[in-house]
């Protein structure tokens, strides 16, 4: 479970294409906070299945003080919680505490595409099964169906992040 945000960037301008107030539209246009604002603040959930690889780099193997290389390579589903302002209008996607998820179109947590992800980086063995992890991570979305006033966005996108994890092995 990665819980990544996502938000467009206010004040920039876009290329728009599409009809808006019954009239066509092909050109450029400044998003701004009424006209479109756009955001998966309360998730762009990454729900994914790991294979997961360690090799020993360093130290005393399987005790404190192991250093090792990890590496993630997985695939899953997109959760996410949009919430969007497009040319005044807001998106109603219901009170979180009903119709929580998941397929749904008033579902606060929505099934709405998959993603893919690597990730590589180094874990520490601190003490006995206790670790810390710092990795970095690469992921590609495919987002459909996003709810909007009135109907509904698709959008591919990149995410890249840096983990700090601690954990315990059982």
């Amino acid at each position: 479970m990665d819980h990544s945000k996502y938000k467009v960037a206010l004040n920039q301008t876009a290329m728009v294409t599409g009809t808006i107030n019954n009239q066509p539209v092909n050109g450029p246009m400044v998003l701004n906070a009424q006209n479109f604002n756009y955001t998966l603040h309360n998730g762009l959930n990454h729900l994914m299945v790991n294979a997961v690889w360690l090799r020993h780099l360093y130290g005393p193997e399987q005790q404190a003080g192991d250093l090792q290389l990890i590496s993630r390579v997985g695939a899953g589903i997109l959760l996410p919680h949009a919430d969007n302002t497009i040319l005044g209008n807001q998106n109603q996607v219901g009170p979180k505490t009903q119709n929580i998820c998941c397929f749904s179109a008033n579902d606060w947590w929505q099934v709405n595409g998959w993603t893919a992800g690597v990730e590589l980086g180094v874990r520490y063995k601190v003490y006995k099964s206790i670790f810390l992890e710092l990795t970095s991570k690469l992921a590609y979305g495919v987002l459909r169906g996003v709810p909007v006033f009135q109907g509904t966005a698709d959008q591919k996108i990149w995410m890249s992040e840096q983990v700090l994890s601690a954990g315990f092995l059982f």
